[in-house]
């Protein structure tokens, strides 16, 4: 597999501090999803962001809080532009007005709902996540409110993936593509910016907000496209929060990021790979194989992990691997970085940051290489759960 790194043509790269060579590992992992795959590899159609889900307006679903312990069950096939034998869909997923925390789990409708989180929730609290969700052969996913309280769940949907769709996913080297802090052009209120993505059709990114004056949102969307009704990354006043995202990549080859806030923010912007037409084989793209979500690491039941402590996740014959990271019970504030195992020393990205005590998820598409190392960038101990919930081969 050939990888290569990509830069932006619009930002000067900061990066806090000096790079950190990767410690030793605390833990090898192995995982035998693979057999849980279907056997042929499916392509991926980028959208616009279009919202799919929202019970608070009864889109999707009927206008009602979700129960609970509740379950929506969402029809995707046929919604949207989705035609009928999608095997997965991109989303981004986002729980609003929880009145008890718990956590919200994606899953193929007409299944059993499998024993893994995709994001984790507080009362009171508007939190995303992004995720790849396999479709059931039925048509449909479920979201399962894994709380005592009623919520109202949003769902925005930014492509789908099928055998018939055109783009193959071109795994490469994460790199940040724009980081705003230090004076390199901090988004103003209602502000947009643009960063360009080299040929490409659409891109895994990792999307950062620090330093907000005030609560808001992130939209990310293809440049010369109208801006859609949904989000990305919601924030409080002075929260760090990243959130994972497929983004639509406009003809003109940028991605255009607004500030839905009456305040400043800083962001920051890491990339992981991207999506190319299928006839562009002279770098191998791959095909997606959704699986039953599957849990493979959980510090929880050994040991946590140390500050700077590092795991490492191995699946031969991946280029990557689709994943849900959960920190949870974090003794010190810091950032949870996830890259490929061959890399000499850290690549100077992010996947998530965390808080003292907090619970926060990020999902992510990354590089395999052969593996994939989980770092603790902390100087306290943290537990670190991985779901997965598929891969490109």
């Amino acid at each position: 597999m050939h990888k290569r790194r990509i830069s932006s043509g619009i930002a000067v790269l900061v990066v806090a501090g000096a790079l950190t060579p990767l410690q030793a590992h605390a833990v090898t992992t192995t995982s035998k999803v693979s057999a849980q795959a279907a056997s042929t590899g499916s392509g991926f159609t980028p959208l616009s962001p279009v919202r799919i889900l929202d019970t608070r307006k009864g889109i999707g679903a009927p206008a009602a809080k979700v129960a609970a312990f509740g379950t929506v069950s969402l029809k995707v096939a046929g919604t949207a532009g989705v035609p009928s034998g999608v095997t997965a869909i991109a989303v981004n997923i986002t729980v609003v007005n929880p009145t008890q925390g718990g956590y919200i789990t994606a899953y193929p409708g007409g299944q059993t709902k499998p024993g893994v989180s995709n994001l984790n929730f507080k009362p009171g609290q508007t939190i995303p996540n992004t995720a790849i969700v396999q479709v059931g052969s039925n048509g449909y996913v479920n979201f399962a409110n894994g709380s005592g309280g009623t919520i109202d769940l949003l769902a925005d949907l930014a492509g789908y993936y099928s055998t018939a769709s055109p783009d193959l996913y071109w795994a490469q080297y994460p790199s940040r593509l724009l980081d705003t802090r230090g004076g390199n052009g901090t988004l103003p209120a209602n502000g947009v910016v643009k960063v360009q993505v080299e040929l490409a059709t659409a891109a895994n990114l990792n999307i950062t907000v620090t330093n907000p004056q005030q609560g808001g949102y992130i939209t990310a969307y293809p440049d010369g496209g109208s801006r859609p009704t949904a989000s990305n990354v919601n924030f409080s006043a002075g929260q760090t929060v990243a959130n994972g995202a497929t983004v639509q990549v406009g003809a003109d080859g940028y991605v255009d990021f607004v500030n839905g806030s009456g305040g400043s923010v800083d962001l920051i912007v890491d990339f992981s790979g991207s999506f190319v037409a299928a006839t562009d084989t002279a770098d191998a793209p791959a095909h997606y194989f959704p699986i039953t979500p599957t849990r493979v690491m959980d510090s929880r039941a050994g040991k946590p992990f140390a500050p700077g402590g590092a795991a490492t996740f191995y699946q031969a014959g991946y280029h990557a691997v689709v994943a849900n990271f959960t920190v949870t019970n974090p003794t010190a504030g810091g950032v949870l970085e996830v890259y490929p195992a061959d890399e000499e020393v850290n690549p100077g990205t992010s996947l998530l940051n965390f808080a003292p005590n907090q619970t926060v998820a990020n999902a992510g598409t990354f590089t395999s290489g052969p593996g994939i190392d989980i770092v603790n960038m902390s100087a306290g101990s943290t537990n670190v759960i991985m779901d997965v919930f598929g891969y490109y081969a």
